[in-house]
């Protein structure tokens, strides 16, 4: 299947679909392309507009900064200083439902953390703290381990955000029999 991964990072989703023989393009404004592991394209996704006009799967993982931080207690030094921008964050999650407008596709996926779902409604489910929201088939993870850095204790949050391989095969599998 043919797949694009918008907010990609280093390429968690992209990792696990790629080994399960799908083919992967990642987008993200960072330049992640010396460790994506498929093909990459740096853009700004609140200003891109040149996506395929059909592909099979959008995956998504939206930066969730805005919405864990409106999860601390507003006591927390940090909160204090930067407060939770809400609408920022929304504006990164929406746009992936304005993207899915134009490009034709069979399902989504869209990850973010457990916060997010005070401002975006109820996730469809959640596989450890990873939240899932779309229309997707059912797919069990592969292995058992579902966060390979310490359950999200890693500072970098690059490193935190990077989509479990269980997570990701675990779809790349189900969609193979699509």
């Amino acid at each position: 299947m043919n797949i694009i991964d918008l907010y990609c990072g280093m390429g968690g989703w992209a990792k696990g679909l790629i080994d399960a023989g799908h083919q992967v393009t990642g987008y993200d404004i960072v330049d992640f392309s010396a460790v994506y592991p498929g093909n990459f394209i740096q853009c700004d996704l609140l200003t891109y507009t040149n996506f395929p006009l059909k592909i099979d799967v959008i995956v998504a993982s939206p930066p969730c900064t805005e919405f864990s931080k409106s999860s601390f207690p507003s006591t927390w030094i940090s909160v204090k200083k930067y407060p939770p921008n809400i609408d920022k964050g929304l504006k990164l999650f929406n746009k992936v439902y304005e993207i899915m407008k134009f490009v034709k596709h069979k399902y989504f996926i869209i990850e973010n953390v457990r916060g997010a779902q005070k401002f975006v409604g109820k996730a469809r489910e959640h596989k450890g703290s990873r939240y899932l929201w779309g229309n997707y088939p059912d797919f069990e993870l592969y292995g058992t381990v579902i966060d390979i850095y310490g359950k999200g204790k890693s500072n970098n949050p690059t490193i935190r955000s990077i989509i479990p391989y269980s997570i990701s095969r675990g779809l790349g599998e189900k969609l193979k029999g699509d």
